[in-house]
């Protein structure tokens, strides 16, 4: 079972506890849930046993305490100006 941190998809818990991206389809079919599906922090993933599971990688990452996090959320961009306020008119 692993849980969900921050910033983290369903490739990055595959290579985080399996070693390789190919067992994210394993995780998707054992947790029901797409492979592309948004994950919640602190939600809980089955993992399961899977013939794409690379020891060495996924041992590597336990051993060396490393969180594997890399989905992409836009960053807020602030100008300056109050919510609806833009000084220029076009």
């Amino acid at each position: 079972m692993a849980i969900i941190r921050h910033n983290q998809s369903l490739l990055d818990i595959a290579v985080q506890e399996c070693g390789s991206v190919f067992a994210a389809f394993d995780l998707a079919v054992a947790n029901e849930i797409s492979v592309t599906e948004e994950l919640v922090p602190g939600q809980k993933i089955i993992i399961p046993n899977s013939d794409n599971t690379f020891e060495q990688v996924a041992n590597y990452f336990k051993k060396n305490n490393i969180v594997v996090g890399t989905k992409y959320t836009e960053p807020t961009v602030s100008f300056g100006f109050p919510e609806g306020e833009f000084p220029i008119s076009f």
